[in-house]
């Protein structure tokens, strides 16, 4: 078994991460692979700006891309000026 190491404050001092321990990784990790639609669905409404959100996460799989492709959130419609400089443009004008 591999030794599970803490990050240091160096690491997390400032971070605006919403992980800042191993066990809070480890939960966010395994509603990852327990929930994949649901845990990408969720953090893609959290990160990017959208004219209509997604509902619907992966469909297909790398396992299978030679003989379909796969896609990410394809009933959803980006706002891409929005999403990459509006929503900056107050912190960061």
């Amino acid at each position: 078994m591999s030794e599970v190491y803490q990050p240091t404050s160096h690491a997390t001092q400032g971070s605006l991460s919403a992980i800042q321990t191993m066990d809070q990784y480890q939960e966010v990790w395994n509603h990852s692979i327990a929930e994949r639609d649901v845990f990408w669905l969720e953090q893609t409404r959290t990160l990017v700006d959208w004219k209509t959100e997604p509902t619907i996460g992966l469909e297909g799989d790398f396992h299978s891309v030679k003989e379909s492709p796969f896609s990410w959130f394809s009933d959803g419609v980006l706002n891409i000026t929005t999403s990459c400089l509006d929503r900056h443009i107050e912190a960061r004008g």
